[in-house]
């Protein structure tokens, strides 16, 4: 069964852990990780195109 991990930052640093994550998981015979989720307190409209161009965004809360 894959750990769960979940991604503080949707920054460029986050991105560079997701793509880590998908190639480990890629070279492993089972999946290693399995991303719960990507956080971040202020994610820019850009940081957030990226993880939808990735099919990564399915939802955003902006703080009230």
């Amino acid at each position: 069964m894959a750990d769960r991990l979940v991604i503080v930052g949707a920054g460029g640093f986050g991105r560079e852990v997701l793509d880590v994550v998908d190639a480990v998981n890629s070279s492993a015979a089972t999946p290693v990780w399995a991303v719960a989720g990507v956080v971040d307190d202020r994610p820019t409209e850009d940081n957030l195109s990226h993880l939808r161009r990735r099919g990564w965004l399915t939802s955003a809360l902006r703080p009230t």
